[in-house]
């Protein structure tokens, strides 16, 4: 084979390589694709996140500086938690609010007594940046194997009040506590070195009350409805004559029942 037969040998060569090596670029382009196409619509399948303005009643717990400034939660029991996870308190009206409180820093521990001479530190919290911290939708710390039967959060950054200078301050909205992916810390008492009662609003039991701006993942949209009213009663009790039935479809084993408070919007916030 002359000069010319091999050079023209060698480019077919090298034209066969790079069709193969475009064919295998598009087949991997074409699989990526694909698989992004599913993940997106995976995506779009998932319930979305409800964002709720919270209800100016049960806000959380409002605490001026101090030293040592702590809530505590008293377990009744000792328990490992697997995660734990801060909310702040959400003030009941639209947007960011730039006064939500939540601190600038602040330490998780656990200990045996309440003492805390013995403890764990599970997890410690700084915003990067000053004002950072306003804007966080929650704190979420592993609980690293610790065990104990009462855990503190001890809050070490506070925020300035412009009417009040001189008294800085913090403010949380809930604290849950998973163990075996339940909330322990749900209606456990709480103490706080450093809390301003003002209830509804703020007082140390609406950090385990399980009231917060996070709503569950129940779809896209909140209820159409406000929930149920009844008829008005001049009798406080009327021997178990005024009841709700809800028809399950079937008989069900029942481990719990909930009763969820009416907070109807764009109305007054009325108990009842």
């Amino acid at each position: 084979m002359n000069r010319t037969g091999i050079q023209l040998l060698f480019l077919g060569l090298v034209v066969i390589w790079l069709c193969a090596m475009t064919t295998a670029a598009a087949e991997d382009v074409a699989s990526l694709n694909e698989r992004l196409t599913g993940i997106q619509q995976e995506l779009e399948s998932l319930p979305k996140l409800i964002h709720s303005a919270q209800t100016q009643q049960r806000l959380g717990i409002h605490g001026i500086k101090a030293n040592p400034a702590w809530v505590m939660i008293d377990f009744g029991r000792p328990v490992r938690p697997e995660r734990i996870v801060v909310f702040p308190a959400r003030l009941p009206v639209p947007g960011d609010v730039p006064s939500a409180g939540f601190p600038a820093s602040l330490q998780v521990e656990i200990a045996e007594a309440d003492d805390f001479v013995t403890s764990i530190r599970i997890a410690g919290w700084q915003e990067p940046e000053p004002g950072a911290g306003e804007h966080v939708s929650f704190l979420s710390f592993e609980g690293n194997r610790a065990s104990g039967r009462f855990l503190r959060v001890r809050v070490t950054g506070f925020r300035d009040d412009p009417s009040q200078p001189d008294q800085p301050y913090f403010r949380l909205g809930e604290i849950v506590v998973l163990e075996k992916g339940r909330n322990v810390a749900l209606t456990r008492p709480v103490t706080c070195t450093a809390g301003v009662d003002i209830a509804r609003a703020w007082t140390t039991r609406n950090l385990t009350d399980g009231y917060f701006w996070c709503l569950p993942l129940r779809g896209r949209e909140t209820s159409p409805m406000n929930g149920h009213q009844s008829a008005a009663s001049k009798q406080p009790f009327v021997g178990g004559k005024t009841w709700v039935e809800v028809d399950l479809g079937a008989a069900v084993a029942i481990d719990e029942v909930h009763l969820v408070p009416a907070h109807p919007r764009g109305y007054a916030d009325l108990p009842g």
